[in-house]
Parts: C-alpha cells; structure tokens; sequence
C-alpha cells in the first residue's frame, strides 16, 4: 500500500524522513502489509491479514492497493499451506490495513459475514475491539465498517482483556505471550514468540518499520505519540536485553531485524533479515 509520508513520520520534517523513504508525486511512500506466520508440529498460527481486497475503489486507489488478487492466499499456499491449516489468526488492531484480508465476504442487509480460515480462532484485544465497534470520530475511516459486529457473530472470536488473560487458549501458552499498548491505538495487541533458542517480537505499529526504531518517531496516526515514545522504550529496551528479533508489518523492504543501543545511546536496528521464509526459532 501506499501512505501519506508527513503523517508517517509525524513531526519529523520532510527533508529527514525523504532519505529514509522517497516519496512519489503524491507525497505517498511505499508500505508493506506483511503477515507473520508461526508454524509448529502442532499449531499454524497468523499475525495479521493486511488490507485484503474489499476496499471501496476510491480508497484502494487512495492507498495505492491492488484488488486483483488476494497475495496472503497466494503466498501462503506458495509457502505450503492453505486456509484450513491455520488454527489461530491474532491481530494486533482492527485498523484495515491489518485485518482487512480477514474477509472473504462482506455482509449486508442482513446476510452474514463470510471470513478466511474456516477452522481458526481470531484473537483481538477486547478494547481493540470495543473501539472498533464504537469507534472515534477522528479515526473512524480506519475500520471497516460492520466488521466487528461480523465477527462478534462468528462464534470464533476470542477476546483478550490483558497479557494474563484467562482466555488465553492452553495450546498456544509457552509460545505466545501477549502485551497491550494504547498509544497508537487502543488496545493494541503485541505477539512474543518463543522458540528454544529465538524470540520474535510483533509490535505492529508502534514500530511499523526500520526508521521508527528511532525512538522520537512516530505517526501522525498515533493517538498519543508521547505514550508511543515511552512503550517503543520499554520493549526495545527489553528488546535489546533478551536479543529478540523484532518483525516489521509496515517497512517495504525488510521483515525483521534486531535493536541495539549505539555508543551515543541511539536506538538502532542491526542485523537486517530481508526474508524471514522457514526461520527456525529452534
């Protein structure tokens, strides 16, 4: 997709986030929706959907998002994997450029809703998900509109209150942990795979992409960007300490890399990963 580059980077001028990602006639830069998939022995788990293809015209052209064909399908049956093999899909928040691709069919006039992965569970927080049903006149263009009573309907949706949740379900414990931040959004949900010897972090848009490891950055999009500032420091700092490989939804270019504190006390990514296809956390 493709978004607006001053509310991107926020308060950060032009003339510095233009050497990080060039913009086209628009003022648009190129983002990335991309999906985490965690697969086990056992458990086919996704970390988001992306836009999908049910955008209004005049958005998708908006967003620079193509409607010609659904590529997290594609590119996980690419992977070796089909809808029905995965058992559970975790979005960190229900803005469209992360749960859109849910959909398979929207519903209207009374006709239910149709979602992807027939045999999952989703997860979403719970107050990401009230938000989404009442959402604030300032963002209410973020969420789609009808979904989260869709899935309300579903009979598959599982709600987390916080990071000890006891709806947490027992076969994903031990390899997921759940944090919640609500300086982007409310009730914004953070996936921390385990392995045996790797931990892959999700912190959706709180760091969407390399230049926002820089700790000042953030978005326009950003209901609190102080509180951004300060919930980007406490899991880059644990980050930093626990060597854990940090996944970009957002950046156009790379998938993953790992957060280091530089001599003059910067945040910096180091150790870029382009492709993240058949890591082992083991």
């Amino acid at each position: 997709m493709k978004l607006d580059g001053g509310s991107m980077f926020g308060t950060a001028p032009k003339s510095m986030w233009e050497k990080w990602m060039k913009p086209d006639s628009e003022n648009r830069i190129d983002m990335a929706t991309r999906a985490l998939l965690v697969s086990t022995d056992a458990i086919n788990i996704l970390c988001e959907t992306g836009t999908g293809v049910f955008l209004r015209p005049e958005l998708a052209e908006s967003y620079g998002v193509d409607l010609s064909e659904n590529r997290l399908i594609k590119n996980l049956e690419a992977a070796g994997f089909h809808e029905a093999d995965i058992h559970y899909v975790i979005h960190s928040h229900m803005h469209f450029d992360h749960i859109g691709g849910l959909i398979k069919k929207p519903g209207n006039s009374g006709t239910p809703w149709e979602f992807r992965f027939p045999n999952a569970k989703y997860i979403i927080s719970h107050d990401s998900f009230a938000q989404a049903m009442n959402p604030h006149f300032s963002d209410r263009d973020s969420f789609i509109q009808g979904l989260a009573e869709g899935l309300r309907e579903s009979g598959r949706l599982i709600l987390i209150q916080d990071a000890e949740s006891p709806e947490i379900p027992g076969d994903i414990e031990g390899l997921v942990s759940f944090f919640i931040t609500s300086g982007h959004t409310r009730g914004q949900l953070h996936s921390l795979f385990s392995g045996n010897k790797e931990k892959v972090f999700f912190p959706a848009d709180i760091i969407p992409g390399v230049p926002w490891v820089n700790l000042p950055i953030t978005m326009a999009y950003d209901r609190y960007a102080e509180r951004v500032i300060d919930e980007k420091k406490i899991y880059m700092d644990r980050a930093i300490d626990e060597n854990w490989l940090i996944f970009f939804n957002h950046d156009p270019v790379y998938s993953a890399s790992r957060i280091r504190l530089s001599p003059g006390g910067r945040y910096e990514p180091v150790e870029f990963i382009k492709d993240l296809d058949g890591y082992n956390l083991d």
